[in-house]
């Protein structure tokens, strides 16, 4: 029978956070399973734009649905094309203009910041002219429509690593999850492709300038979509070693200390206690690239040892 997908609700997800159970006793894989009539199949979808439930496709241009997270695609595979992606994001947004007017507070930006913002086509701003407007958008620089326009090229400059992953991704992508409810459907989902599209990326690509944590901060935290998802895709990316070597890099630096009460940090605290940080981890030493890779995977299953026995 084939098997779709869906987001768990609130209830769901706190219930595969219990603390001291096990993530196979939760769930027998795949999470959240759901018969397959609940989706269907959009004619239109590329990836990673696989599989779409029907009320979505009906609605997609009347507003925005309730439970639209619930609506969200389901698939981030190899095929989850960055390119294809952005595009789509780019068309997306394309129907926000430049501006013939922005309000910039002249205290707080320079006036040559704002003419180089606006002297060349949006594809052509270089991470060096958006930096101004990432630190002062939507406080001191444009409003919510000025942002749209800009946000596919920012998104873009930070996936690319042109433009500072440590300074700018958080705001940016806390700003998105602070406007975006109120967004068209389209616009999310083209949104949460770029991200799908960027995590996958994430787990094929070591180092990476946002780490893999502040990953999981953006689409956990600042854009409250459902962390299962992602933790599934980074289990059947087992045997990847950069997959592994994130794996080996939050496990020696999950920030316990910081621990809070927030459902996707329990889910994440007690996923990391179970079973499939170690599988990634073994899998990977099968063929290390190098003694310094396969030191650094070895010192992390240590650590993930005494990680999944300290006491409860």
């Amino acid at each position: 029978m084939t098997t779709v997908f869906r987001w768990p609700t609130r209830s769901e997800s706190t219930m595969y956070a219990v603390p001291g159970v096990r993530r196979a006793e939760r769930t027998r894989r795949r999470w959240c399973a759901l018969p397959p009539a609940a989706a269907t199949v959009s004619p239109t979808a590329t990836p990673p734009f696989a599989l779409v439930p029907a009320a979505a496709l009906s609605s997609a241009n009347h507003g925005v649905a309730h439970g639209w997270k619930g609506n969200i695609i389901r698939h981030m595979s190899a095929g989850s094309d960055l390119g294809m992606a952005l595009e789509r994001l780019y068309e997306t947004f394309s129907r926000y203009p430049l501006p013939d007017k922005i309000d910039v507070c002249d205290h707080c930006v320079a006036p040559e910041s704002v003419q180089a913002a606006r002297a060349v086509p949006l594809r052509a701003l270089s991470a060096s002219v958006l930096d101004s407007y990432a630190w002062n958008a939507l406080s001191t620089w444009g409003d919510i429509e000025d942002f749209k326009y800009y946000l596919p090229r920012l998104l873009e400059l930070l996936i690319s690593e042109e433009l500072d992953g440590f300074l700018h991704a958080d705001s940016l992508t806390i700003k998105v999850g602070a406007y975006w409810r109120d967004w068209p459907q389209d616009e999310k989902y083209a949104v949460v492709a770029v991200v799908n599209a960027w995590w996958w990326l994430t787990l094929h690509h070591y180092p990476r300038d946002v780490d893999v944590m502040k990953m999981i901060e953006i689409i956990a935290d600042n854009l409250e979509l459902d962390l299962c998802d992602y933790l599934a895709e980074w289990e059947s990316n087992a045997g990847n070693e950069a997959a592994a070597l994130h794996m080996a890099w939050l496990v020696e630096d999950f920030p316990v200390q910081s621990a809070h009460g927030a459902d996707w940090y329990v889910l994440l605290e007690n996923w990391i206690d179970g079973s499939a940080p170690a599988r990634i981890l073994e899998d990977a030493l099968s063929f290390p690239s190098s003694s310094q890779v396969e030191q650094d995977l070895l010192r992390a299953l240590e650590r993930h040892e005494w990680w999944s026995q300290r006491p409860k």
